[in-house]
């Protein structure tokens, strides 16, 4: 998969650097710097400057490398009835205060009750979600656009008139949502002339003249059932005079936090959808499914590293964690292709773990699998040999060689 890339490089030479690094970013063990990287495949005392030259000097070409991706996860959908993109904004922490890009921004994991402040860069996603087994089921979300998206830069005390209102303009130019119709009052009497106002949707979910309707939808390892309100062909303001959009209300869902515990309830949710002719399931399921991009974020982040490489050139800043996304993109789409065709041979999972025939791969596995795979090539030792072997004594007290287990098992 790793060499579908290859078009997206303006020269053989900087493939070839770059590819070295992917492997590097795989094998990494600590923080995911490009020296790091360097490290981790085997050019610690090597020439690094070339290297960094790949990013700096654009030998990379950011949008052909989405594109190639994007290109290979809709071959995967052919058998989809729609195509479900997630797109959501993510801000990745810095220290420099010099570095092109970087702002204060809310810190979104910051409590509720007071508004803390990040030195960081903001980067809008888009992924594409790959079903498991039709529309009721599993999905898993795949990376295809990943773009910086800074914020418009303060003018200084003292700036003119001009620089002003360009800093003005700049900041509605910058706006990560699209915002309604501007021309409000016109929006709102036309929207009266309609008929009467509906009720707000929170009075909708709390009304008894709506009533529930039952859905099933895959959500948290099963399907299940959602109690969820519909109301169509309403007029919201801020999307514009003449759409026709379904209103979708969800009840908040019961949980226990112990077997025996009381029952708690998270929030209600509300979806507007601007397709009125889409059925409730499939509303339903693609915002299920929403939440995998925010695993997307943390994997990319805690897991690869994102945002943590060193550098602060203009062209580096984005083309580095454009590049770890894309091998996170790349790990899980052929991982979707190979276990489409056979089921892989796979590290056991260690005892404390229950063994689930249908639990998912998760990106720790596949990369624990990467890296003990490379691990037995460069000893010469078979890797399936080496898990068949694992297997075998699983539950005996001694180990077949301890050293290679805990290479082969390491993880982050």
């Amino acid at each position: 998969m790793i060499n579908e890339l290859r078009p997206a490089f303006k020269t053989q030479q900087s493939w070839e650097k770059t590819r070295e690094m992917i492997f590097g970013l795989i094998n990494c063990h600590g923080r995911r710097t490009i020296t790091g990287a360097l490290s981790a495949c085997g050019n610690q005392f090597n020439d690094w400057s070339s290297f960094y030259n790949v990013f700096s000097k654009m030998k990379i070409d950011n949008e052909k490398v989405m594109q190639i991706i994007q290109k290979n996860i809709l071959k995967e959908v052919n058998n989809q009835k729609y195509i479900y993109a997630h797109m959501d904004d993510t801000t990745i922490k810095k220290t420099g205060k010099h570095i092109p890009g970087t702002s204060w921004m809310r810190d979104p994991l910051g409590p509720k009750f007071h508004t803390n402040f990040i030195w960081g860069q903001r980067f809008i996603q888009m992924s594409l979600a790959l079903t498991e087994k039709g529309e009721k089921s599993e999905s898993r979300a795949i990376p295809i656009d990943f773009f910086h998206a800074p914020s418009a830069i303060k003018p200084k005390k003292g700036a003119s008139k001009k620089e002003i209102a360009q800093y003005k303009e700049d900041k509605k130019n910058v706006k990560l949502s699209v915002q309604g119709s501007k021309r409000i009052a016109h929006l709102r009497a036309n929207l009266d002339k309609d008929g009467e106002q509906l009720p707000t949707p929170e009075q909708i979910r709390q009304s008894e003249n709506y009533p529930w309707i039952q859905v099933k939808a895959w959500a948290a390892g099963e399907v299940r059932t959602f109690d969820v309100k519909i109301v169509r062909d309403v007029r919201w303001r801020s999307a514009g005079e003449d759409k026709n959009l379904t209103l979708m209300i969800i009840r908040p869902l019961g949980y226990r936090l112990t077997k025996n515990g009381v029952v708690n309830y998270r929030q209600p949710a509300y979806l507007i959808c601007t397709d009125s002719t889409l059925d409730i399931q499939t509303i339903l399921q693609a915002y299920v499914w929403r939440w995998e991009i925010e695993v997307n974020f943390r994997e990319e982040k805690t897991l690869l590293g994102c945002g943590q490489a060193q550098v602060r050139n203009p062209n580096s800043i984005t083309t580095v964690p454009l590049l770890i996304v894309a091998v996170y993109a790349l790990l899980y789409l052929g991982n979707y292709r190979t276990e489409k065709v056979k089921k892989t041979n796979n590290l056991p999972r260690a005892k404390w773990y229950k063994q689930k025939e249908e639990s998912r791969t998760t990106t720790g596995d596949l990369l624990k699998n990467i890296r003990a795979q490379m691990y037995a090539k460069s000893i010469n030792k078979s890797f399936s040999d080496f898990v068949d072997e694992k297997c075998y004594t699983r539950s005996l007290r001694n180990d077949l060689n301890p050293y290679i287990s805990a290479s082969f098992f390491v993880r982050n």
